[in-house]
């Protein structure tokens, strides 16, 4: 996180099972002057790397299809493609 006139800006990598949402519902709600890049690979990498790596078939490691763009809507959001 850093800190430049007043403006805070968040890098970090979405992770499903941290409170992501409720950062942004937070941000939202105070009106905070927040800028969020979010890296989506539409899957929990790590997992599936172990998975497959131990011969395993990738199961439920894929979520294809969210809009976090959709999802920042209760502030901004912008899709980047």
């Amino acid at each position: 996180m850093s800190r430049n006139e007043g403006v805070v800006s968040v890098l970090r990598r979405w992770r499903p099972r941290k409170l992501c949402l409720g950062e942004l519902a937070t941000a939202a709600r105070h009106s905070l002057p927040i800028t969020a890049l979010v890296f989506n690979d539409a899957a929990l990498s790590l997992i599936d790397v172990k998975q497959q790596q131990r011969g395993f078939k990738a199961n439920g490691v894929r979520y294809p299809g969210i809009n976090f763009a959709d999802i920042a809507e209760g502030g901004t959001g912008d899709r980047i493609v």
